[in-house]
């Protein structure tokens, strides 16, 4: 925090610009830098905690409405992957192999009871560094995925194409 005197009065917010402002006299003013109060840090940390709760809202919603969007390409593309059984054996397995797939599907996150969660600001760092880590992942699989989503939309186009001419 930097103050400004003058003449007994005390200006907040004075940036350490050499030249002093116009109304002071350059004899009467002097900059003092105080350290900031653990009130100080503790409502910067309020502040910022506040807008990491509001950018990981957002994130949640984002993460909720692709993870449905990702649920209903599954089931669509399971739908048009029976398409290529040829008779009741193939769809058979064709079935069992995508029970096996849904099976090993990741499961939710659970609900954390409270006398489960510490807020030791001590331990921030390394969760602060897990969260990074997995954002990090989580990158390089939403590259993995929009890999896969373009082969799959060539695919859809040959399917489409094929059945187009197939027709005629």
């Amino acid at each position: 925090m930097q103050l400004c005197v003058h003449a007994g009065t005390i200006l907040h917010g004075l940036s350490t610009a050499l030249v002093p402002p116009s109304h002071i006299s350059q004899s009467f003013w002097v900059f003092i830098v105080l350290e900031p109060t653990k009130g100080d840090r503790d409502a910067k940390l309020v502040e910022i905690f506040a807008a990491f709760n509001e950018a990981w809202m957002k994130y949640w919603e984002s993460y909720v409405r692709l993870q449905e969007e990702l649920y209903e390409s599954l089931r669509a593309g399971r739908e048009v992957s029976w398409l290529a059984a040829s008779d009741e054996r193939k769809l058979s397995e064709l079935n069992q192999m995508q029970r096996e797939l849904f099976s090993g599907m990741p499961r939710r996150l659970d609900y954390a009871p409270l006398g489960q969660i510490t807020r030791d600001l001590g331990a921030a760092p390394s969760k602060i560094a897990d969260l990074e880590a997995t954002l990090t992942l989580e990158e390089e699989g939403c590259r993995s995925l929009e890999a896969a989503i373009a082969i799959m939309k060539e695919k859809v186009a040959a399917m489409k194409e094929a059945i187009r001419t197939a027709s005629h």
